[in-house]
């Protein structure tokens, strides 16, 4: 059988086994020929073996063997040790025994390193500010009050600090917290502004603001000394979050809302141009927008705006209401009613009447008496009855009992059909209304009979609707003679309201304005226009203010016209733009909803630098900052040894 016809590795083995004879007698040849090149006298397949590591080596045996007139080829003399050195099978043999001894080389691509280093880099970056705060003392630094320390410039970012604060409850907001990978369990988590400081510091805890949400009564919060990592709200996970809380729950509500009050002066100065930061009278600094609206306080010299109320009742208490005394000497008695026909005393009535449109002159007098009769004045005369006093009040007016009243004695000093209606509208219980006699008139105080018996005395209340139609209500201002106009009537509506523009001079205002001090029915202030604009919208025009466009149009301006009725004031047309003078405007209110600042910084209460070996996530910041670095340094050195193989 042919060594061909073995398998693979039995060639090689028999190959061998042959090839050592061969080579023997080769060395032995080229020692005795005399031209050796230094090759030992060793068995020609150790030779080669050893020649294997070494591609030098194989080269010279090669040419020592063809120096010799050995051929090393297929079929030659030297036999199976040729084919070892020439062939297929000789090359794949090499092939083989130089990859085996190759030094390993990566198996990672130079770029695939290159991305983890990168992804790797950017991980340490992000990690940096935590890792840094880890590396903090774990004593917080004391800054005292977050106000003072926020103006002084004491607030470090990324800092352990304690500072103390009055919360402000309306800014409350709750939220879940989650850590990042599923660290920790979910908590619940509590952020409110402080106050004083511009919304400029948040801070963010996991208890509760109220101590006693489960008790009844008043809510108790928590003392406000606060202890925590510092930090931007820029740089955190939820600062988008918050902001756009605040914003939507100031547009809904009007209590997270910023009030600030301008005035005249500042307007002006800063008055087109765009985007100006002024300071509002509390001294706090606003930044207006092109679109900020804004509130234009603007007043009208010598026009007052007058408003009577319809629903509105005025009322008198406790009036004191006394009859006069009879005369003392009476002629001679009615043979009918036994009563001297003369010398009773005055009574006191109350008479609607239709020109009386307030109580406001009742008011001047809250004690009235009518008069005494007056004796005879001769012989065979008769006693003088006393003059009754009649109290004119506005139609609809109602009389109380003040106090409670002897009727039964009352009524008996009148006679005839007056001691009947006397009887039947006259009630001895305190707080029960006096019927009126069938002329409409109240008889509140009977004076007393003849003989020198005094007239009936107690006290009254009065109570009336004065303005109950929007036509009553325009005879009072008209009754006041000066030019008037109906601004608004709301009558009927639920502010039941009738308001007119009123040109009088200031004396005669003061003087209405001291009757208002007893009565609200009417109230009568300085005409104060509010017209709403944008900034945008406001130019400097010399002295004065240039308003281009309003919210809600431009106020009315009145001109006095004469007519029949008397003087009335007539609304003017208004041209496109309305030129504000100076002394006319007063202030400027905005309200503005809340925005957090830019700087806006926020105290994580709880964190501490202790706490970075679980937060934000598990294995922790110094863990993970360490896992990041060893990776780096790994794919170098995969990059190094690819470049190096």
């Amino acid at each position: 059988m042919s060594d061909k016809d073995l398998p693979r590795e039995d060639q090689v083995a028999f190959g061998r086994d042959r090839g050592a004879a061969g080579g023997e007698a080769s060395g032995a040849r080229l020692e005795r020929d005399g031209e050796g090149v230094g090759v030992e006298e060793r068995s020609g397949v150790a030779g080669l073996e050893e020649a294997f590591f070494d591609e030098d080596k194989v080269a010279a045996i090669r040419a020592d063997l063809e120096a010799g007139g050995a051929s090393v080829g297929p079929g030659s003399e030297l036999g199976e040790v040729g084919d070892l050195l020439e062939g297929d099978d000789a090359l794949e043999g090499e092939d083989e025994l130089a990859r085996i001894m190759a030094p390993a080389r990566s198996v990672r691509h130079p770029i695939v390193a290159a991305v983890v280093i990168v992804a790797s880099l950017a991980g340490l970056y992000w990690l940096y500010p935590d890792f840094r705060f880890f590396l903090r003392s774990s004593e917080p630094r004391q800054v005292g009050r977050a106000s003072a320390a926020l103006k002084a410039g004491r607030l470090v970012p990324n800092t352990y600090v304690t500072l103390s604060g009055q919360v402000i409850p309306q800014t409350m907001a709750n939220g879940v917290e989650r850590s990042l990978f599923g660290a920790a369990a979910t908590h619940k988590v509590y952020m409110f502004i402080l106050r004083d400081t511009d919304n400029r510091l948040v801070v963010r805890t996991r208890r509760p603001l109220v101590t006693n949400m489960s008790k009844p009564g008043p809510h108790k919060f928590r003392a406000g000394v606060f202890t925590g990592r510092l930090r931007r709200l820029d740089d955190t996970g939820y600062a988008a979050e918050l902001r756009g809380f605040y914003v939507k729950q100031s547009e809904r509500s009007k209590v997270l809302r910023q009030e600030h009050e301008l005035t005249a002066a500042a307007i002006l100065r800063a008055a087109g141009k765009p985007g100006p930061t002024l300071q509002d009278v509390s001294g706090a600094r606003v930044t207006l927008r092109q679109q900020t609206p804004l509130t234009l306080f603007v007043s009208f010299p010598g026009e007052y705006e007058l408003q009577l109320h319809t629903e509105m009742r005025d009322t008198i208490k406790k009036m004191l209401v006394k009859g006069g005394k009879g005369a003392s000497k009476c002629g001679d008695p009615d043979p009918k009613t036994g009563l001297p026909p003369t010398g009773r005393g005055g009574s006191v009535y109350v008479q609607p009447d239709p020109k009386v449109l307030t109580l406001d002159g009742v008011a001047e007098k809250l004690s009235v008496a009518a008069r005494d009769a007056r004796p005879p004045a001769g012989a065979g005369e008769q006693a003088t009855d006393g003059q009754d006093l009649v109290i004119p009040v506005p139609p609809g007016t109602e009389v109380f009992n003040a106090t409670s009243r002897d009727c039964t004695r009352a009524c008996a000093n009148l006679a005839g059909l007056a001691r009947k209606r006397c009887g039947r509208s006259c009630s001895p219980d305190s707080g029960v209304q006096i019927s009126p006699d069938p002329s409409g008139r109240v008889l509140v105080a009977v004076g007393g009979r003849c003989g020198g018996f005094p007239g009936e005395a107690h006290k009254i209340d009065l109570r009336a609707r004065i303005f109950d139609t929007a036509k009553r209500a325009e005879a009072f201002v008209a009754a006041l003679g000066y030019p008037y106009a109906l601004a608004e009537d709301a009558s009927k509506t639920s502010r039941k309201t009738v308001t007119f523009v009123v040109r009088m001079p200031r004396e005669a205002a003061l003087r209405l304005q001291r009757r208002q001090t007893r009565s609200s029915v009417y109230n009568i202030s300085p005409r104060f226009e509010v017209i709403l604009v944008r900034w945008r919208h406001l130019e400097r025009q010399g002295r004065d203010l240039l308003i281009t466009r309003t919210s809600r149009g431009f106020p009315t301006s009145y001109r006095v016209q004469v007519t029949k009725a008397g003087k009335r004031l007539v609304a003017e047309p208004l041209g496109a733009t309305l030129t504000v003078p100076s002394s006319r405007l007063r202030k400027a209110q905005l309200s503005m909803v809340l925005r957090l600042p830019p700087d806006t910084l926020v105290l994580e209460e709880g964190v501490s630098p202790s706490s970075m070996w679980s937060e934000p996530f598990l294995p922790g910041v110094p863990i993970f900052y360490a896992m990041l670095i060893g990776i780096i340094l790994l794919n170098l050195l995969a990059i190094v040894a690819h470049f190096r193989g």
